[in-house]
């Protein structure tokens, strides 16, 4: 296994993305039932990012979202 071939997690991606810009970052997960939906956004400098998903389990709904933001502000 090399260094190159090693993923960070996409929320520790996103967060380290947002604290290099000074952007703000908020996860806000919500119980329905059996599913979870999770909002998140990202506010800052000429930047309003957000993505929203639903998902059985809050920490997979919560590394979704981190990964849609992260794909868009690439």
């Amino acid at each position: 296994m090399s260094f190159s071939s090693l993923q960070l997690s996409p929320i520790r991606e996103l967060r380290e993305l947002c604290q290099a810009h000074s952007w703000g970052l908020e996860f806000v997960p919500t119980k329905m039932g059996k599913k979870y939906s999770v909002c998140a956004t990202v506010n800052g400098n000429n930047v309003c990012v957000s993505a929203s998903t639903t998902s059985l389990n809050k920490k997979d709904g919560i590394r979704i979202c981190a990964q849609l933001i992260f794909d868009k502000l690439k």
